[in-house]
């Protein structure tokens, strides 16, 4: 990324239970690990303008940390 612009795909954290539920939150180490990723981004000096993410709760809840 010479220019200073790329995509970066990111997977959701961990969510609580196993059982196919699009409203399954994330767990605390999911949550843990999300702001791990935001935090390195942050320290990186990479500028966020825009998340594009699923409906899923635990997608939702990733892109807000």
């Amino acid at each position: 990324m010479t220019n200073g612009q790329g995509v970066f795909l990111v997977r959701h954290g961990e969510a609580t239970s196993t059982i196919n539920n699009s409203e399954r939150p994330l767990t605390i180490a999911g949550r843990q690990h999300a702001d791990r990723v935001a935090s390195w981004l942050e320290r990186s000096g990479h500028n966020i303008e825009e998340v594009i993410h699923s409906k899923k709760l635990r997608a939702r809840q990733t892109a807000k940390i």
